[in-house]
């Protein structure tokens, strides 16, 4: 065998390594990132529950707020008497 098929073959195999080791890292790092975009998925849906949360309070002090203009104008009509 001369020394150019030794260097031939020498090449091929390390090529394959290479791409076999890139595939293996490729396979790892898309399985961490969709673990990582499934935790921020949960992040953002409890944050959405959170917005949801303060639209609801939010209607909850206008009712209050109404709650007082009534009060207040009741109690304006019982000092004017």
């Amino acid at each position: 065998m001369s020394i150019e098929m030794v260097t031939a073959i020498g090449a091929f195999l390390v090529g394959i390594g290479s791409v076999i080791s890139a595939l293996l890292l490729n396979r790892k790092t898309t399985a961490l990132l969709e673990y990582r975009l499934g935790e921020v998925e949960k992040k953002l849906d409890e944050h959405n529950g959170y917005a949801s949360r303060f639209a609801e309070t939010s209607d909850s002090i206008g009712k209050i707020k109404t709650d007082i203009a009534v009060i207040k104008t009741k109690l304006e009509f019982i000092s004017e008497k």
